[in-house]
Order: C-alpha cells, then sequence, then structure tokens
C-alpha cells in the first residue's frame, strides 16, 4: 500500500480514489498585519458565476430565484471605534465591538501565510481553539489539515485559515447577525491584505452571513459564487464532518475543484501575461 492509498483510506475517500483518477490536476503567518482600512471603501459581491464547471473567461450569469444582491458594507453597521493607526491584530485583540468579548478567553486572527492562494473561512473559534490560542487546533483543525493534505495543498502555506468572527460564541452556537457585523471589518481587512485565488466558506450559516444566501447546503455547494471579486466555494462544515464522517468525500471533491480552478485561473493569467509581451 502507496503513501497516497493509505492516507485515502485513512480518509475513508479510498472508495472514490477512481473519481481522482479521472478529473487528473497538476501538482502543485500572517506576522504582521496593515492598519484597518475602511469598510466604507470595501464592496462586497455574492454573484454566481458560471457554475458548476469553470471556464476560462469567468462570465458573471444572472440569479433569478433567490435573488442575490450586492452587500454594501457601511461604516455605521460596524461598532468599531478603535484608531486606525494600530494593525489588525492589535485591533481584534481589544475589540469590543459585540458582547463575545465578554465571554471569549481571547480573540483569534487568521493563521497561514499571506502569500496563500486559498483563505478557508470558518464561523468562529472552536472551544478548544478558544482554549489554546490556535487555530485549527483539535479534532476540527487535524480533519481540515487532512482533507487538504490528500489534495495535495499545504495547510497553512498554501492556505490561510480565518473566521467569520474572531471571538467564540457560548456553547459554540453560531454568530448572529449583529456580530457578524461587528466583525466583518476585521475579515474584509484580512481579505484585502492576502487577494487569495480562491475563498472556501465551510458550511451553510458562513455562506448566509457573508454571501446573504439563506439556502440548504445542497442547493450552495457545486456553485461558484464571488465575494469581492474571489471566486467562492461552499461546502461542509467541519463540526458535521465529524458527526457525519460518510460527508468527507463531499468535501475532498469540493477541495479538487478548488484546486482545479486555482491551476486554471493561473494558466489563463500566464497565457494573458504572455500575449502581452
Amino acid at each position: 500500500m502507496n503513501r497516497e492509498e493509505a492516507l485515502l483510506r485513512e480518509l475513508s475517500l479510498w472508495s472514490v480514489s477512481e473519481w481522482l483518477q479521472n478529473n487528473q490536476l497538476p501538482v502543485g503567518a500572517i506576522s504582521t498585519i496593515p492598519a484597518a482600512i475602511s469598510p466604507s471603501q470595501l464592496k462586497a459581491e455574492a454573484t454566481i458565476i458560471n457554475s458548476p464547471s469553470v471556464s476560462s473567461d469567468l462570465k458573471k450569469v444572472e440569479v433569478k430565484t433567490p435573488e442575490v444582491k450586492t452587500t454594501e458594507v457601511k461604516a455605521e453597521q460596524v461598532a468599531d471605534t478603535l484608531p486606525n493607526s494600530l494593525s489588525l491584530l492589535e485591533r481584534v485583540n481589544l475589540c469590543k465591538a459585540c458582547q463575545l468579548h465578554t465571554t471569549r478567553q481571547q480573540a483569534l486572527l487568521g493563521r497561514g501565510e499571506e502569500s496563500a492562494s486559498w483563505l478557508i473561512i470558518s464561523e468562529s473559534p472552536s472551544t478548544e481553539e478558544d482554549l489554546h490560542n490556535q487555530v485549527s487546533f483539535g479534532n476540527t483543525g487535524e480533519l481540515l489539515s487532512n482533507l487538504l493534505k490528500a489534495v495535495d495543498v499545504v495547510p497553512f502555506t498554501d492556505t490561510y485559515h480565518t473566521f467569520l468572527v474572531k471571538c467564540r460564541p457560548s456553547h459554540n452556537r453560531a454568530p448572529s447577525t449583529q456580530e457578524f457585523h461587528s466583525c466583518q471589518n476585521h475579515l474584509l481587512n484580512e481579505i484585502q491584505t492576502l487577494k487569495p485565488k480562491v475563498v472556501i466558506l465551510m458550511g451553510r450559516i458562513v455562506a448566509k452571513l457573508l454571501l446573504g444566501l439563506d439556502l440548504p447546503l445542497a442547493e450552495l455547494r457545486d456553485k461558484t459564487f464571488e465575494f469581492q471579486g474571489i471566486p467562492t466555494r461552499v461546502t461542509h462544515d467541519l463540526g458535521a464532518i465529524l458527526r457525519q464522517p460518510q460527508e468527507k468525500s463531499r468535501v475532498w471533491r469540493d477541495f479538487i475543484t478548488a484546486k482545479k480552478m486555482i491551476s486554471q485561473y493561473i494558466q489563463r493569467d500566464d497565457n494573458v501575461d504572455k500575449a502581452n509581451t
């Protein structure tokens, strides 16, 4: 048994390895973050594009049911009066924009390389992450790392992991809309700094709050959205996968698709560069 087979068997993915063989792909911490960008300078768009496949020109298509509206990030939505001279890490640690700061152990900014192509967004820190002050810690972190390795993506080098809200809601409940609005400028500044090639939203709640799409996960998967001009995919929440291990193969396929998208975009950009020289 080779290393690849052993890894896929450990992830309960060996039964779908034939699918990978038919869809071959090329192989392939933020230490400081600048001061915050005003949310009024940023425009968040949730637009469905070319679903489910990704073409070279990425033309947008109209969304009729439900209607997807552009989300304007307004300064008055964000109860944040910290000075812009502070770094984002300092702002997150000092933030008291919502009541989550009263129950957190600490606030957690994202983890990964500034040059990462993937931005992975979960709801909020888990109990283990909050307690140990480490992003992607514990069972969910191990599961995510194994799934990324199974598609030959290096966690925290090729990927940057962060949260919709930077503080853990009590009893691991989902963040409220008000809590997200209070915290969203931190996330938008991360995105502005990172400029990832693809965004992965872990779960229906993340898609609901970030994209404004209150739909079942089955209607969100296998579609490509656009947020801040970046291709965005929705997959399962990691906690749900731990409860339903049979869903791991779906996330694995979603990651395969994301990697294929990045490869196509890089190839397209290379062709544009060659055409301009």
